[in-house]
């Protein structure tokens, strides 16, 4: 990580909802965009897929699914977010 900070679920999920309860978990279009940001957001550290997993514990693949808008559960996002 560049700077030494976890992003947090905000930094993640920074696509204009506000809460959870604003978009369905199993919407493509929602879906599609935290995938996005959690993409952009793992670039911008630079890092890899494989750097992800061994952060978060998600699998590289699941991972590489997740951010092209596959379906995922609240507790899988926040592993995410924590890594």
């Amino acid at each position: 990580m560049k700077n030494g900070l976890k992003p947090s679920v905000y930094a993640v999920s920074r696509n204009g909802y506000h809460d959870v309860q604003d978009f369905m978990l199993n919407d493509y279009e929602s879906l599609r965009k935290v995938g996005d940001n959690i993409r952009k957001e793992r670039k911008s550290q630079g890092l890899t897929l494989l750097e992800m997993h061994l952060r978060s514990g998600v699998d590289s693949k699941n991972l590489g699914k997740i951010e092209k808008g596959n379906n995922f559960t609240v507790c899988t996002l926040l592993r995410i977010a924590c890594a």
